[in-house]
């Protein structure tokens, strides 16, 4: 699943964006505190792939952004500076494998840490026995 609105100029990707990720992604963000919930089967294992990348020029600096990242109650990022991980206008793939706690969704939240909007481009959940066996 895919989700993702608004304008980015990630003009970048590092290494962890998969060959496979559509152009498009970058093409567009998600700010503000926000939560997602996709729907898999009940105690389903899946990855939870956060694709990120910082664009907007008053951001740009490390220190400027800092958000958390909770994946089904677990923090699994805390004042995450996407500028300071990866640079300005590059976008980057944050993964995190989750299972369902038993309500047949995988909940994502987005809060602001330290300074200014959390952010997202995309979000994508992949069964994690696809991805086994995706090869």
């Amino acid at each position: 699943m895919w989700i993702g609105n608004g304008r980015s100029d990630v003009l970048y990707r590092d290494g962890t964006v998969p060959s496979t990720t559509p152009d498009a992604v970058f093409d567009c963000e998600r700010y503000g505190t926000m939560t997602w919930e996709f729907p898999v089967d009940v105690g389903q294992q899946v990855d939870v792939r956060l694709f990120v990348g910082n664009s907007y020029p008053g951001t740009s600096e490390p220190k400027e952004r800092e958000f958390n990242v909770s994946v089904e109650g677990s923090q699994v990022l805390s004042n995450y500076d996407p500028v300071a991980d990866v640079g300005h206008t590059t976008g980057t793939t944050k993964t995190f494998t989750a299972t369902d706690d038993g309500d047949g969704t995988v909940t994502v939240t987005f809060e602001q840490g330290a300074v200014d909007n959390p952010l997202v481009n995309a979000i994508e959940v992949v069964d994690t026995n696809e991805t086994a066996t995706s090869g």
